[in-house]
């Protein structure tokens, strides 16, 4: 089957490429985002936000100069900042919340992507999550203030003077927040986890109520100084508080690694704690066989649960020894899908692919989004070399053959394809496009 192509123009200096629904129309837009070299300075930053017809070609275009300032954005229906002086909407240059952050203290700065906005009520409207003198305040995207409570950061220090002078770095660690319905009450709330607890912070008509639950198992993925690092260890990759069985709770998953000495042989195990609407059970642990990497929470099936999906390596020596004489190692991508008893205890291949030790840089592969409007995600690689293809996702896993093949080397850049619903007819467009600007590929299955 051969794909529908067209030519989107990049920006130069493209960095990342995204899909987001920038004006709340339900229907994605892509988002460019370039970092402009300037010398010694920190890089400019700039969103170029790019609607597109329902034949993937661009309908309308504008950009968003964020410049070198000391500002934190999101894209959630809408564009939001947080800079030193609090949450500001990027699209019409408005301040939404006053609250006076740590950005305030530093000088040019390359703005950063943060998950800082929601719909925590799911009435349309954007609220925007701001942190500053010991407090977190959510405001609405009608400059409201939906509450405040308090909220412990960290800060560092570092001083040095091998440049002819005392110089001072200061950081500050935002605490972690996360949106999330913890009660199954239809609305969420914010829960800040620390370690073995999560606070829970409720949003009602007279301002913020706090809660605090205990977590099963310490989430704090510092690992232990005094720990034997000849025994095996247990090291958090990854942690998800998500809707995992679409009971309408906020649930917790856990991706760690197990390391017996060295990385050799490393495995991992992916944790489970149901959330209860009142805390969270006891963690079911799934072990696998190999070590896993990238690990993915997505709707595999298209059901509205939420599946692991999760691509292994055997990093055994023999293993290792074989793929140094191939100049290949395998990549199995094995997928635990939920069902009436939960995750599985094993998980089902879905593909395998060689992944080449001499350009590791050259391969790609993405199993996020349905290309062909099933219900099921499709995989699309290009396996190490110069194709992209895509193989359709189903029940028993990826097919073997792909129904859809590009020819053609990839652009150079750290992630070439993109992959992501942009012509509102439910299924996914892939977008191949190059770090250095000009015309990027978008593919789609008739």
């Amino acid at each position: 089957m051969p794909f529908l192509v067209s030519t989107i123009q990049t920006p130069p200096h493209t960095v990342e490429v995204r899909a987001a629904d920038v004006d709340a129309d339900g229907v994605n837009e892509l988002v460019f985002v370039s970092a402009k070299p300037k010398g010694r300075q920190p890089d400019a930053v700039s969103l170029t936000v790019v609607k597109l017809d329902p034949a993937g070609r661009e309908r309308s275009r504008s950009v968003v100069e964020l410049g070198q300032r000391a500002l934190l954005w999101d894209v959630e229906r809408g564009l939001w900042g947080v800079d030193g002086d609090g949450a500001v909407n990027l699209l019409s240059g408005a301040r939404v919340g006053a609250r006076r952050t740590a950005l305030g203290g530093l000088g040019l700065t390359t703005p950063l992507p943060a998950d800082l906005a929601g719909d925590i009520d799911h009435d349309g409207v954007a609220e925007v999550i701001v942190v500053g003198g010991g407090k977190v305040e959510l405001f609405s995207a009608d400059g409201r203030s939906r509450g405040v409570v308090a909220a412990r950061s960290e800060g560092a220090l570092r001083a040095r003077g091998d440049r002819g002078g005392p110089a001072v770095e200061a950081a500050a660690a935002w605490p972690v927040v996360v949106m999330a319905d913890a009660d199954g009450d239809g609305r969420d709330e914010l829960l800040l986890p620390d370690g073995k607890g999560v606070q829970v912070v409720r949003f009602t008509e007279s301002g913020a109520q706090v809660s605090d639950l205990a977590l099963p198992l310490d989430i704090d993925p510092r690992r232990d100084p005094g720990q034997d690092k000849k025994a095996t260890r247990r090291e958090i990759e990854r942690v998800w508080f998500e809707d995992v069985n679409n009971d309408q709770k906020v649930d917790l998953v856990v991706h760690q690694w197990v390391v017996g000495g060295t990385f050799f042989g490393a495995t991992a195990e992916l944790l489970y704690c149901q959330g209860t609407g009142a805390g969270f059970a006891p963690p079911v642990t799934i072990q696998t066989p190999a070590a896993a990497v990238d690990v993915r929470l997505i709707d595999w099936d298209g059901d509205k649960d939420l599946d692991l999906v999760a691509p292994q390596v055997d990093l055994s020596f023999g293993n290792l020894g074989r793929a140094l004489v191939s100049r290949k190692v395998q990549v199995e991508v094995a997928v635990y899908r939920w069902g009436a008893t939960g995750f599985p205890a094993a998980g089902q291949v879905a593909g395998r692919y060689a992944w080449p030790l001499s350009e590791p840089e050259s391969f790609h592969l993405k199993l996020e989004a349905d290309l062909d409007g099933d219900g099921w995600l499709d995989l699309v690689t290009n396996e190490g070399e110069a194709r992209v293809r895509v193989y359709r996702g189903g029940a028993g896993g990826v097919s073997t053959t792909p129904v859809a093949e590009h020819p053609g080397a990839l652009p150079i850049g750290p992630s070439p394809i993109f992959v992501g619903e942009l012509t509102g007819d439910k299924k996914a467009e892939v977008l191949l496009w190059g770090a250095k600007g000009g015309a990027a590929t978008l593919l789609r299955l008739p």
